[in-house]
């Protein structure tokens, strides 16, 4: 009788250098995630007139842009969190995503006020637990030492988001329509 073991030997795992490169690219691709999670969460701050204007709201009523994906973004961190334990990161963290982009589509051709809100909502359920989840996967793509930067660095595409992407987000709003903000 053949061993399965023995008849099919397992690849080598791949020198360190490469496992180090792959593992940094994959969380460089994590904060690029933040980065987009945090300009969709900041940049209609800047775009609320243009927002009120095109949907003939007041200025008061276009905050909810901002306030209605404040609120989901709390409530979702829970619900997702508690929805995602036990579930394989990876899996979560690709559907958490692709929920985001739903919103964000939704959210850029929304044809009237209320799908506009839709749109908000739905890509703030996501915030919190990718968040959560990509410091997680971030952790262990790097070695043991190098964890805390792991999770620096997904979490400084907040930061960038703040200080270069909402400007641009404004400037191409002002320019082009809100709505190329979101898209």
């Amino acid at each position: 009788m053949i061993n399965i073991s023995q008849a099919t030997p397992q690849a080598p795992s791949p020198p360190y250098t490469e496992r180090r490169t792959s593992g940094r690219a994959g969380v460089l691709a994590l904060a690029l995630g933040a980065f987009s999670i945090g300009l969709t969460e900041f940049a209609p701050a800047g775009l609320l007139p243009s927002i009120a204007t095109d949907f003939a709201v007041t200025a008061g009523v276009s905050g909810w842009v901002v306030g209605s994906y404040a609120i989901a973004v709390a409530v979702g961190a829970i619900v997702m969190s508690v929805m995602a334990a036990g579930r394989d990161r990876a899996l979560v963290l690709r559907l958490l995503v692709g929920l985001f982009v739903i919103g964000n589509l939704l959210t850029t051709m929304a044809p009237n006020f209320g799908l506009l809100l839709t749109g908000r909502i739905v890509a703030a359920l996501c915030h919190g637990a990718y968040m959560g989840i990509s410091a997680a996967i971030a952790t262990d793509l790097l070695p043991p030492e190098k964890k805390g930067s792991a999770v620096a660095t997904v979490f400084s595409g907040i930061t960038l988001a703040i200080v270069f992407g909402l400007p641009v987000g404004s400037f191409l709003g002002a320019q082009l329509g809100w709505r190329s903000t979101f898209g």
